[in-house]
């Protein structure tokens, strides 16, 4: 960073503290402000002159829940890349063109991939295997009518156009 400008470094401390805000908004372990254990006045006499609220007592230790683990903050998949910020939340806009399931003739993800991985251009392959791999799974004459799939047809029928 020998030519370093002010804007530069200042462009870094703002990506930075953006990545500092994105990773607390994220993580899962944080409290809200919302979540308050108790509301002041709920369970005690309030008021002036009132005795201040007893506390809670102790349960003998064997009578007592067992400790909870202190769940830290999982690792973010950017926290070692210095100028990367790594989205982990799911879209949903995005979740439609993504598949549950592997589609029927491939075995496993990697062999479906590897699959979708080949390219379909006349420059990669033979003029026969471009034609075969690109080929429309249905074919109709230039012109034809094709009437929708409906459950019933709406209003009177009429014959196909002929050509």
């Amino acid at each position: 960073k020998a030519f370093a400008t002010s804007v530069d470094l200042e462009a870094e401390e703002e990506f930075q503290k953006e990545k500092e805000r994105m990773a607390e908004r994220d993580d899962p372990t944080r409290q809200s402000a919302k979540e308050v254990k108790s509301v002041s006045g709920w369970g005690s006499w309030a008021g002036a002159g009132a005795p201040p609220p007893k506390k809670p007592r102790k349960l003998p230790p064997k009578l007592q829940a067992p400790m909870k683990k202190t769940e830290n903050a999982p690792n973010r998949k950017d926290d070692g890349m210095g100028t990367v910020i790594i989205n982990e939340k799911r879209l949903k806009k995005t979740s439609k063109f993504q598949l549950s399931e592997i589609p029927y003739p491939y075995k496993s993800r990697e062999e479906y991939e590897r699959a979708l991985a080949g390219n379909l251009g006349q420059e990669w392959n033979t003029v026969q295997g471009a034609k075969e791999v690109t080929r429309p799974s249905v074919l109709v004459r230039a012109g034809k009518i094709i009437q929708p799939i409906t459950k019933k047809a709406k209003g009177p029928k009429r014959g196909p156009a002929k050509f």
